[in-house]
């Protein structure tokens, strides 16, 4: 039997972390903003969004720092300066 990696690796049956996150998320040119468009913290998709990463489900903005500049220091608080809640750009 062959056996699928699942979500407690970077690579599920769907693709990388990264791979999954870039098909989630909406570059608007004339904004800063990355507008996520996946899953989301109430469901109702006023929330924060939410991937699975490496087996547990996480805030996307933070997997969206992870990505781009690795590890969260301890004691850094992410904060979206642009108070849109869908907003995932790490910068």
């Amino acid at each position: 039997m062959t056996r699928r990696a699942g979500h407690g690796s970077d690579t599920d049956f769907r693709g990388t972390t990264q791979e999954r996150f870039e098909a989630k998320i909406e570059r608007i040119p004339f904004l800063t903003c990355w507008v996520w468009m996946g899953a989301s913290s109430n469901g109702y998709g006023n929330g924060y969004g939410r991937i699975w990463d490496h087996g547990r489900m996480k805030a996307a903005h933070r997997v969206a720092y992870e990505l781009d500049r690795g590890p969260i220091p301890d004691g850094l608080t992410l904060d979206h300066l642009c108070r849109i809640t869908h907003c995932v750009n790490p910068e």
